[in-house]
C-alpha cells in the first residue's frame, strides 16, 4: 500500500516538474506559443459549443464546472487510497436515493396541493407505502440477509433525511412567499 502511495507521489511530482519546465522554457523562449495559441483557439470553440449545449433547455442550471466537480468527486476514492471506495460509493448511492425521494416528494406535494379535499395524512400514507415498496424491492435483490437488513436501515435513514429536507424547504418557501 505504501509502495503505491509513493509511486503516486513520485508520479505527481514528476508531472509537476515537467509542467513547470514547460512553462519556464516557454516563458524565456516563447517556443510553444504558436502551439498554445492553436490549442486555446480550438478549446475556445469546443467550450463555447459545449456551453451552448449544456445551457439548452434540457440542461438548464448545469454548468461545465458542476460536471467537472461531479467527475472529480466520483473518481476521488480512486485517487486517494485512504478513502474506503466501497463505502464511498455506497453512501453516494444512498445520497442519490435521498435526492430521488426528495424530488418525488416535491412532485407529489405539487400534485396534491391542487386537490383541496386530499388530507395531509393520506399524502403521508401514500409516501410511506411507495417508499416501503421501493426499499423492499431493492432489498430483495440481496442474497445475504444481513446485507439486506443493513441496506434497509441505511435506506430508511436516507429517505427520512430526504423527506425532512423536503419539509424544511417547504416551510422555508412558505415563509418567503
Amino acid at each position: 500500500m505504501k509502495k503505491m502511495y509513493f509511486l503516486f507521489l513520485y508520479f505527481t511530482l514528476f508531472i509537476f516538474f515537467v509542467v513547470t519546465c514547460f512553462f519556464v522554457i516557454n516563458y524565456f523562449t516563447g517556443f510553444f506559443d504558436p502551439y498554445i495559441k492553436k490549442i486555446v483557439e480550438r478549446s475556445g470553440r469546443v467550450l463555447t459549443q459545449t456551453e451552448t449545449f449544456i445551457f439548452s433547455q434540457a440542461f438548464a442550471g448545469i454548468s461545465i464546472g458542476a460536471l467537472i466537480l461531479v467527475f472529480v468527486l466520483l473518481i476521488y476514492p480512486l485517487i486517494f487510497t485512504s478513502i474506503n471506495a466501497k463505502e464511498y460509493y455506497k453512501d453516494f448511492f444512498f445520497g442519490v436515493l435521498t435526492a430521488i425521494v426528495f424530488y418525488i416528494t416535491e412532485q407529489l406535494e405539487k400534485i396534491f396541493s391542487d386537490f383541496k379535499s386530499v388530507d395531509l395524512l393520506l399524502f403521508i400514507l401514500l409516501i410511506i407505502i411507495i417508499t416501503y415498496l421501493l426499499i423492499e424491492a431493492v432489498a430483495s435483490l440481496f442474497k445475504n440477509k444481513q446485507k439486506a437488513a443493513d441496506f434497509k436501515s441505511q435506506a430508511v435513514a436516507n429517505v427520512l433525511s430526504g423527506i425532512i429536507f423536503s419539509m424544511i424547504l417547504t416551510v422555508i418557501k412558505s415563509f418567503i412567499v
